[in-house]
Formats: C-alpha cells, structure tokens, sequence
C-alpha cells in the first residue's frame, strides 16, 4: 500500500515538473474556479476507496500554458454532502457525511478555430484522491429497551493514480473574463469507473 502511495505522488510530481519550466510567455496563464458536480458507476464500489469526486464539489485550476495548443493545468477540487437513511421502525439517527478531494495535474490540448475568443480543447491526465465518510450513531428501539450504536469515521486515500480523460469548451468574455464548460472520465487505466462535469470561469493574468 505504502508503495502504492508513493508511486502516485511521483507520478504526479513529474508531471508537474514537467510542464512548469515550459511555460509561455506568448499566451497568458490563466487561473480558475467551478463548480463541480460527479457520479459513479457499478464498478467504482468494487475498488473501494480507490475511486473519488462523487458528489457536488467546488474545484480550482491553474493554467500553464506551453504554445498555443498546449497547455499544463494542476487542479484540486473539494466536496462535501450528507446522506439520510429512510426511516425504519425504531431505527433512527445514522446520518452520513461524505467529504472528497480530488487533485492532479492535465494537460490541455487545445483545437484551433476561426473565433480567437472560442477555444475548444481535450484533456488527459492523472489525479489522486482522498475521501472521508463519518457515520452518525444509531439508535434501535424495540419495545422498552433501546441501544445505540456508536458513530464512526474512516479515510482513504487512493492507492494507484486516477486517470481523467475529457473535452470542453472556454468562451472569452471580454480581455479579463472567460466561461470555461468541461466534463472528463474517470478511471484507472482504461477501466471507467465514474464521470466528472464542471462549468466555472477563467482570468487570464497579465493579459
């Protein structure tokens, strides 16, 4: 496991190593914030806690651009939401709290178009995840006893890099503002395991 763990973040931080030197300093680098939204399929619960971004999140980018078709954007994103079990006769209380991060680093590929101010692009890259569940305790009733089962929480962070594969479209609106909308795969290797939408907004710096 251990080893694991440690092949993902050096995973990671070559691409980060990578990409960072090559920035350009004909485009712009631009920073960003969206909101993010996530689900999963049949076969992420197979893997465990291998799998996160499920669920509503709010996510930040960084873009690095190298030319104009390329481009290295590290991200991280964060969610949080509750579920409520139905309630049974005499069973009460279980609420769960779900909180996942994920972060990575892609690379944005870029398409050219007639427009300068519409950019359509491709991503692909690799991710990490962490995710943290805490379950509140239950109360059973029957008749005139009653127990309550201690609540519990428990982490996980990914063993092997996630890997995302996408496209998505970024509209400038005006010299300081842009609406980016994208939406990405979710997997390890080639086994898909969930999808990721966003739509946000984009600054260019010193532009």
């Amino acid at each position: 496991m251990d080893k694991a763990k440690h092949t993902t973040q050096l995973l990671l931080m070559i691409a980060v190593l990578c990409g960072t030197p090559a920035v350009s300093q004909a485009q712009p680098v631009e920073v960003g914030v969206s909101a993010v939204t996530g689900s999963s399929n049949g076969l992420a619960s197979d893997f465990g806690p291998i799998y996160g971004a499920r669920g509503p999140a709010t996510a930040g980018q960084v873009t690095l651009p190298v030319n104009e078709r390329f481009a290295i954007q590290p991200f991280v994103s964060y969610g949080r939401w509750s579920d409520t079990p139905a309630g049974n006769f005499g069973l009460s209380g279980g609420e769960t709290d779900h909180r996942d991060a994920l972060f990575g680093v892609v690379v944005e590929q870029r398409f050219r178009m007639p427009r300068e101010t519409l950019r359509l692009f491709m991503t692909y890259g690799l991710a990490a995840a962490y995710e943290r569940t805490t379950v509140g305790p239950v109360v059973y009733s029957g008749g005139s006893t009653q127990h309550t089962s201690p609540g519990y929480s428990s982490g996980h962070i990914a063993e092997v890099p996630i890997s995302l594969v996408g496209a998505g479209v970024q509209q400038a609106i005006g010299r300081h503002l842009a609406v980016r909308a994208e939406a990405q795969v979710l997997g390890i290797f080639i086994i898909p395991l969930g999808v990721r939408g966003s739509i946000g907004v984009a600054v260019p710096l010193g532009k």
